[in-house]
């Protein structure tokens, strides 16, 4: 089942902080290499009749809040946009609105400066008038693109003459994070695939079903950034037989690097357990031919 990107909460009676879990929007804006997380906030149902209010970056107090395992960090941009208004820019403006059935939405972003990790987010917005909307549920969806431009973007466009792909802004609920059921594979063939440096096509070949192999796939695998990846990223990294080991040399880091960096790359001290392929300083397994070791999809605790 794909990652949700999808944050919902419930409008409550008295005024203040609404808060959303977006721990799975951060973690999709690391995976991807993002510098900034977007989120895109409306009613989820858009043909009820409500209306609120949230207080923006720009007021004197109760700004949007991005928490990160206890780090608050402010919002760099924020704007609306209004359906019946699709050429305003209200990017000045020191509070956004949210509206159905005449749509209004919020667009919001925060800097990721700093974090490598994440193990539990929320977005706070302040809201400080309503109509309507007690007991209505508001969605944060993830902003699909980045580059929108806060005192250029409408309903219409993200910034002066490029539009949006739809009208009212681009974003979706689902994460392009791999997800997938842990395998198991036999430590030696795992082991000749880490010694790249003596392994030959054949030796690949034999290890794995037939699969294309992808030099964006060895490249998660072994340049130590947190990514996760499936059972058929891994059988086209073991695959490998119409790329050369130069070639496999050069997709690592663009340089030469020695079998024990390899071996630290692939092999966890964790359990015995790959958590996400990332650089381990002490390997800590003596691996024979009957051991196993199991790829997970998820961050140990």
């Amino acid at each position: 089942m794909a990652i949700s990107l999808l944050a919902q909460a419930t409008v409550p009676v008295s005024y203040g902080y609404m808060q959303w879990d977006v721990t799975n929007h951060i973690e999709d804006a690391l995976y991807n290499g993002l510098s900034n997380v977007d989120f895109l906030v409306k009613f989820h149902d858009e043909a009820l009749t409500s209306r609120l209010n949230f207080r923006g970056k720009d007021y004197a107090s109760n700004q949007p809040i991005l928490a990160i395992d206890g780090v608050n960090i402010a919002a760099n941009k924020d704007t609306m946009m209004a359906e019946t208004l699709p050429t305003t820019n209200y990017g000045s403006s020191t509070s956004v609105e949210l509206n159905s059935p005449i749509k209004e939405r919020n667009v919001i972003s925060f800097p990721l400066t700093g974090v490598s990790s994440v193990t539990s987010a929320t977005l706070n917005l302040y809201y400080f008038y309503g109509s309507n909307a007690a007991g209505k549920i508001v969605s944060v969806y993830k902003l699909t693109r980045s580059d929108w431009e806060e005192f250029q973007s409408t309903w219409n466009i993200y910034k002066t003459g490029s539009s949006w792909t739809a009208a009212g802004g681009d974003y979706t609920d689902v994460s392009n994070i791999p997800t997938g059921t842990p395998v198991t594979f036999n430590a030696d063939l795992l082991r000749q695939v880490a010694v790249i440096e003596t392994i030959n096509t054949d030796t690949y070949r034999k290890t794995s079903i037939d699969q294309t192999f992808s030099a964006d796939a060895l490249r998660k695998v072994v340049t130590g950034v947190s990514q996760l990846f499936n059972i058929d990223t891994l059988r086209q990294v073991i695959k490998g037989e119409t790329v050369s080991v130069d070639a496999k040399r050069s997709v690592i880091l663009s340089e030469i690097i020695s079998v024990d960096t390899v071996r630290k790359l692939l092999y966890g001290s964790i359990g015995g357990r790959i958590i996400y392929c990332k650089v381990n300083d002490s390997i800590g397994l003596d691996l024979s031919v009957t051991d196993t070791l199991t790829l997970s999809l998820k961050v140990a605790d």
